[in-house]
Order: C-alpha cells, then sequence, then structure tokens
C-alpha cells in the first residue's frame, strides 16, 4: 500500500500515452498533421489546389485569371459547379457573360443567390450605378448608400450617386 501512491502516476502515464497511439496512421497523414492541415477533405490536392488558386486570383484581383480559374475548376468538379459558377460570375463585368454563367445553375439555392452574386459583379468591375441599383433592388441599402458616399470613378456613377442622395433626403 505504501508504494501505491508512486505507482499510480506512472500506471496513468503509461495508459493514457498508450491510447493516444493511432496504429493506423500513415507517414502521408502524420506530415499532414505536422503541416497544420488536419482536416480530412473530400477533395484531391489537386482539385483542392486548382480551387485555392482561383480564390487567390479572386482576392488579388485578377478578376478575367480568377473568373478562367473558376471556370477551369466548375468543369472539373461538377458537383462543386454550381458554387464555382457563381464565383465566375461574380468576378466578371459582362452580363451577358454573367447571364451565361447563371443559365448554368442547376440548384435553387445557387440560384437565390444570383441578384446578390449581380450586385456583387458590378461593384468588383466598376459599374457604381449598376451595383447601386441592384443593391437597391435587393433591399441592401447599405450597401448602396456606402457607394454613394464613396467618391464614384465615373460620370454615370457621380450621376446614379447623386440621384440617390437626392432620393435618400424625400
Amino acid at each position: 500500500m505504501a508504494i501505491a501512491p508512486l505507482l499510480l502516476p506512472l500506471v496513468a502515464l503509461v495508459l493514457s500515452s498508450s491510447a493516444c497511439q493511432d496504429p493506423k496512421s500513415s507517414q502521408k497523414e502524420s506530415a499532414a498533421v505536422l503541416a497544420g492541415d488536419t482536416t480530412h477533405h473530400v477533395l484531391s490536392a489537386e482539385d483542392r489546389a486548382l480551387v485555392l488558386r482561383a480564390r487567390e486570383l479572386d482576392r488579388a484581383d485578377s478578376l478575367d485569371a480568377a473568373r478562367e480559374a473558376y471556370d477551369q475548376a466548375a468543369q472539373k468538379l461538377p458537383r462543386l459547379s454550381d458554387w464555382l459558377y457563381l464565383r465566375a460570375a461574380g468576378v466578371t463585368g459582362d452580363s451577358g457573360a454573367r447571364a451565361a454563367y447563371y443559365a448554368k445553375l442547376r440548384t435553387d439555392v445557387a440560384r437565390d443567390r444570383i441578384r446578390a452574386t449581380d450586385a456583387i459583379a458590378r461593384e468588383r468591375t466598376r459599374d457604381f450605378a449598376g451595383a447601386i441599383r441592384a443593391y437597391n433592388a435587393l433591399g441592401a441599402k447599405l450597401d448602396a448608400l456606402r457607394l454613394r458616399i464613396n467618391p464614384a470613378a465615373d460620370d454615370a456613377s457621380k450621376a446614379a450617386a447623386d440621384r440617390g442622395r437626392a432620393s435618400h433626403r424625400r
């Protein structure tokens, strides 16, 4: 009994360390953990890299390159294509090209995002007057107001901002 207090911590240490070992772990999984990636992925590394590259281009405001990358990813990944086509439309300045992306959408939830995506695309491609109209049509008054308050880049945007300010005062 006198040695029980000394043995108990030792037994607990042995049990806890052996229970934490995963006999099925592989060298590949260990490398992923060491790299900080512990997420179970449903896409292959190549497909994941394609989508991440499109997102990087998008965030860097390389809109044409991002659109091409999203389009390529959507064609390769049909289960994710609706989301990727929406992303492609969101970086596309030409309304006809955006409409072509919208026509490819298969799910109702994706189609419900068309108007918001169109407003975002107009803003990203500097069609501020169109973006203000689209945000107002969505009921996104704060987004429309944000664009009205910021200095506009072109005459059409300035005119739309002036009309918006005038209607806001009424």
